[in-house]
């Protein structure tokens, strides 16, 4: 739409190169959002996206109907995404983490999102996260699931993850 991206910014093979892009409003910019079409690059699950549209609550941007992932799948997609291909330390991923529980509070089922970082073989980077997050910000995340996320890699996990860094 003419009032939220620039004409010719944006064409039809971008959707089959790029896995998202940022959106603001002209006449205010502070009022962005990011639109993905294929989330989680990295992870490359057709099914991920699926489960993210089957999971996710109806919203409005600019008076506008939308779909907003389900917390779970927020914070997952704010951890990969900020962490897998980062090569220094950074923490804009962990203001998002903290948005979400701020917002969701007690709804927030860790059991949903250990179960997709597994699924997705991030478990281990997703437990290094919250580690992180409850290290530095305080993120008050249950032992258990720290517990089960932050499990031995077995040696190909390990392996995965070192070609992953490099």
């Amino acid at each position: 739409r003419s009032d939220l991206l620039e004409p010719g910014r944006i064409d039809q093979r971008d959707l089959d190169v790029v896995h998202g892009i940022t959106l603001a409003l002209r006449k205010n910019r502070r009022a962005a959002f990011d639109l993905h079409w294929r989330p989680l690059r990295s992870v490359g699950a057709v099914e991920l996206a699926e489960e993210m549209f089957e999971s996710a609550q109806p919203a409005a941007f600019a008076g506008r109907p939308c779909l907003v992932p389900c917390p779970e799948h927020l914070v997952f997609h704010a951890i990969a995404h900020g962490l897998d291909w980062s090569p220094y330390p950074r923490y804009d991923w962990l203001i998002d983490v903290i948005k979400v529980l701020r917002r969701t509070a007690g709804r927030f089922d860790w059991d949903k999102l250990a179960v997709n970082a597994f699924r997705y073989r991030f478990g281990h980077m997703v437990g290094a996260a919250l580690e992180e997050g409850r290290d530095k910000a305080g993120i008050d995340v249950p032992d258990v699931v720290l517990r089960r996320l932050r499990r031995p890699l077995a040696v190909l996990e390990r392996l995965e993850a070192r070609t992953r860094l490099s």
